[in-house]
């Protein structure tokens, strides 16, 4: 069951940025944060939503492992398109999704890396379903991926 407070998103964002900071420096990646003031506390589990972040850092420095020039792993909290929601963005530029994959990448088991289980995004969707919120994906192939959090305040 999700343990549930009121948590500030903007300051689970910047903690899960630093847990990969040396995974990222280590792949020459710049990471940033951009965010709203006075975003209102979202009732959320800390620790869920963590895993989530965590999750969407790491494929997107996955997908930047071949990545030529400037390598970029952007965050931006704000409020949301829908009133009432609170997103967050992870943005890359790494080597995309494939479109023909986009449909498919929220089922279990299904994955691309040779390594993978295919369950991160399984467990991150499920995790953000149960908060009431929704996990939209827009990526090209060779040009990154945006994915948007959306939780409800």
């Amino acid at each position: 069951p999700l343990k549930k407070e009121n948590v500030n998103l903007v300051d689970i964002v910047s903690s899960s940025l630093k847990l990969i900071s040396s995974d990222a420096q280590s792949l020459a990646v710049k990471t940033s944060l951009d965010s709203s003031p006075d975003l209102p506390a979202v009732s959320a589990d800390r620790d869920r939503i963590n895993q989530v972040l965590l999750n969407l850092y790491l494929n997107g420095l996955q997908a930047m492992e071949e990545t030529r020039g400037e390598k970029f792993l952007k965050v931006s909290v704000h409020h949301g398109a829908a009133p009432g929601f609170i997103d967050i963005e992870v943005q890359d530029n790494g080597k995309g999704i494939p479109e023909e994959d986009l449909d498919r990448i929220l089922d279990p088991y299904f994955t691309s890396k040779p390594d993978g289980t295919g369950l991160g995004l399984a467990m991150a969707y499920k995790i953000i379903d149960e908060h009431m919120g929704s996990i939209r994906f827009q990526s090209k192939s060779g040009q990154g991926t945006i994915v948007t959090v959306s939780l409800p305040v």
